[in-house]
């Protein structure tokens, strides 16, 4: 084996690929991911390694060469040339660093549900709650906590809340910044009657929105015929209820409808 740095641009990655006889299954989320952190500049060199065979065929590294393909820009990676293929099956065998990890090597505390928290800022800044993640990197999430620093202050009562009714710490966090930036106090009041549930009328939106999580709750627990709980959705009607508590109003009942002959759109909290 010898090892090198080299530079590949998108022609150069698009005849490395054609000596592409057998790998993995293609995952395109994967090759989006990458693509997206290249066209922003986030691409580094790491240390990690593309891997070749004797005869200059992809034994590890056809997601990268794909990604360069598709955000045409040239990059600098360590390529180990002359392995066999024979030892194919003994790579990536071991965990990925998740975002949550990223943050805890960086000191902040309870890394995997302040990541989750991120997401939720990253999905409310794209404006599509339903938008993919794969271009949701570590660089994106750094650079959101850096922007949104009191989202660190908004995680210990999400925990609280997960507690009391097992409302998403992730979610529950980015609800709590979000309400409370828009108006603090309110955002307390709202938030602390959330979570103890106590003097709330019959028809209280506040009411309405921890019985909604309550459902939530059930169908994880019966997790049958397919059906999941759905964090969109509690978004959606937590954003429903904080609007009707803003303008005072009463509503029967507390619903969202996404899909069908007239799809409702998301709810802008205010």
């Amino acid at each position: 084996m010898n090892t090198q740095v080299i530079t590949i641009t998108p022609t150069k990655a698009a005849a490395m690929l054609a000596k592409n006889p057998r790998n993995r299954r293609i995952r395109q989320s994967h090759v989006q991911r990458l693509a997206g952190a290249m066209s922003r500049g986030e691409w580094q060199l790491n240390g990690e390694a593309m891997k070749l065979d004797p005869n200059g065929s992809i034994i590890d590294g056809q997601h990268r060469l794909l990604a360069v393909v598709k955000s045409g820009v040239t990059i600098k990676t360590l390529v180990i040339y002359d392995m066999s293929f024979a030892i194919q099956h003994t790579m990536d065998q071991g965990a990925r660093r998740s975002i949550g990890d990223v943050l805890n090597w960086r000191g902040e505390k309870d890394g995997k549900n302040l990541a989750g928290a991120l997401r939720f800022i990253w999905l409310h800044e794209q404006g599509n709650p339903n938008a993919g993640i794969a271009n949701f990197t570590p660089n994106i999430a750094i650079a959101l906590l850096d922007e949104h620093p009191q989202l660190r202050e908004s995680m210990l009562p999400a925990r609280r809340l997960y507690d009391a009714i097992r409302y998403r710490p992730t979610l529950g966090g980015f609800i709590h910044y979000h309400l409370s930036s828009i108006d603090r106090d309110d955002g307390e009041h709202f938030f602390d009657h959330l979570m103890s549930g106590a003097n709330l009328a019959d028809d209280s939106p506040i009411l309405m929105i921890r019985e909604a999580v309550q459902d939530e709750v059930d169908i994880s627990r019966r997790a049958y015929a397919g059906i999941r709980p759905s964090p969109t959705r509690i978004w959606a009607l937590t954003i429903k209820a904080w609007n009707a508590y803003r303008s005072g109003t009463t509503i029967k009942q507390l619903k969202f409808s996404p899909g069908g002959a007239n799809p409702e759109a998301f709810p802008v909290a205010r």
